[in-house]
């Protein structure tokens, strides 16, 4: 895909002072950041993402912030294109799974594979309780949940309006992966960073600095 090959280059093209890596969890705070400023009601946690998104854009010349912008429209174009995981695709591709022990993320072909065999209609589940819940307890970037949009979506049921996600990871880049692309397919989510197996969301105790809501939340919240 295009988008994923110039995402890509200009990523390195920025690459000097700091590595691939480094400029990539970047790029994912500063867009994280960015779209949870709107979503964040507590006060405190809304100063401390401010403060930190404003920490993270100073690192950087107006040249390269104008490239990590460029980087989100590419993401933005080839999510418009179609359902698939983008972001997690360009971590595996660069290799940056293998800088936090060796992560491997399901290939997107095969969630939508095991999201259209499992698939049973939700109509039901609907008129009851007039949403379809999905609980995915190591997110990684995302890709289960995207495929499972696309099931309702080829399926005719509205899973921007139906569809509510708890998605949790121990590790902050697969968060902000998932919330990021989640928040522009404009799935209804909250994104935590946070040991499932010790502290699972929602029921045990979370700071809210470590719950990431997407727009979509709001649209729809009763």
């Amino acid at each position: 895909m295009e988008e994923k090959k110039e995402f890509i280059k200009t990523l390195k093209s920025i690459t000097g002072k700091y590595s691939s890596y480094e400029i990539f969890s970047d790029w994912l705070q500063l867009n994280g950041l960015a779209i949870a400023s709107f979503t964040t009601i507590n006060k405190k946690t809304k100063r401390a993402r401010i403060k930190s998104y404003e920490k993270i854009f100073n690192k950087y010349t107006q040249e390269e912030i104008e490239k990590l912008v460029i980087m989100t429209e590419y993401m933005c174009n080839a999510l418009s294109k179609k359902f698939h995981d983008f972001l997690g695709e360009i971590y595996e591709e660069m290799g940056f799974n293998n800088e936090k022990g060796g992560q491997f993320f399901t290939p997107y072909n095969i969630s939508l594979l095991m999201s259209k065999t499992l698939y049973n209609d939700p109509s039901e589940i609907i008129e009851t309780q007039g949403f379809i819940d999905l609980n995915e307890p190591t997110c990684g970037s995302g890709g289960m949940i995207i495929a499972f949009a696309q099931t309702l979506y080829e399926n005719n049921i509205n899973y921007k309006k139906y569809l509510k996600v708890i998605a949790q990871d121990i590790d902050l880049n697969c968060v902000l992966m998932t919330y990021i692309q989640l928040s522009f397919l404009e799935i209804q989510a909250e994104v935590v960073c946070g040991n499932t197996l010790i502290n699972p969301y929602p029921w045990a105790d979370t700071d809210e600095i470590n719950i990431y809501r997407t727009p979509q939340m709001i649209i729809y919240k009763k």
